[in-house]
Formats: C-alpha cells, structure tokens, sequence
C-alpha cells in the first residue's frame, strides 16, 4: 500500500515539475507559429536592394505602387513634411530607406481628404512626408521599408498604427 502511494505520488510530482512545463513551452511555441506572418499593419513586400543610381538611370520595375524598397537616387531626398507635388519613386524610397514613412492620396481634388491627411502629417515633426501619387491602386496608400498598407477612407487610428510600427525601422539609421 505504502508502495503504491509512494509511486502515486511521483507520477503527481513528475507530472507538476515536466508535464506542465511542456505544456506551457508547446503553447508558446504553437502562439510564435501562428503569428509567423503578421509582423505589424499592412502588407509586406520583398525587399529589392538598395541600390543608389544615378539621376535619371533605369531600373527593373518596383514590386509594389507606391514602391516600398529598391533603386534609389543617391544624394536626393524629399524633404519632410507636406509635398504639393508628386515625388519621384526613386526620392521616397530613398526616405524609406531612412525609416520614414510616406503617405499619399490619389485624388488631388478632395480638399476634406488632403486637409486630414496634412494635419496628421503634420503632427510629427520628422520623417513623415505627405504628397500626391497618381496611378495607384487605392486613395490612400501608406509606405514604409518593405511595407505597404492602403485605404479607401481616412482612418486616422490606422494610419497612426502604421506610423509607430515601422517610423525609424528602415536600413540606415539617419535622424
């Protein structure tokens, strides 16, 4: 009798001190699994180098519009802040590259738009720049090194969640 207590309570024991912490480990191990592939807002974007070229050169086409990685003019860069203009690819890339986070619209015609847009853009006081791009396939598109996310509406919680998950993330670190 006194046997198979003892032998009971080794199994509880082994139990308790292995079994549980495998568990723990397995679920941790499984939650790390799932979340693999959802680093943060928006979409990712194969990284396509960053090559400096000189002004005016071609390149191979970018993998995502607005683009999010690759050719960039070396020693040009958009200043931040708001941008009336569209900006070259090949001068936001190289602000992403500096962990800056762009952000453009597609209709220059909507004032209520651009005025939210701006006034959020505003509200950093670097590497943010705001500009129009024609051509893409959203209203709103948000970019950053590697990363793209895009909307059909203002969504400024959105937008904002984008901008602290990945501002001051690109491959050089310029201030």
């Amino acid at each position: 009798m006194e046997q198979r207590q003892h032998r009971h309570r080794r199994i509880r024991q082994l139990v308790v001190f292995v079994g549980i912490p495998l568990l723990a480990l397995a679920g941790i191990a499984l939650l790390v699994f799932m979340n693999r592939g959802s680093a943060g807002p928006g979409e990712s974007f194969a990284i396509q180098g960053r090559q400096h070229i000189p002004v005016g050169a071609t390149h191979d086409a970018y993998n995502s519009s607005p683009p999010t990685s690759g050719w960039h003019y070396a020693d040009q860069v958009a200043p931040w802040g708001v941008s009336a203009s569209p900006i070259a690819n090949e001068i936001q890339v190289h602000n992403l590259e500096h962990g800056g986070i762009v952000i453009q619209y597609k209709d220059t015609g909507d004032a209520v738009l651009i005025g939210q847009l701006t006034a959020l853009a505003r509200s950093y006081p670097t590497k943010i720049v705001l500009a129009p791009y024609t051509g893409m396939p959203a209203r709103i598109a948000l970019t950053a090194w590697g990363r793209r996310q895009t909307f059909e509406q203002y969504d400024e919680a959105a937008i904002r969640a984008f901008i602290t998950a990945y501002i001051n993330k690109g491959p050089e670190d310029v201030p």
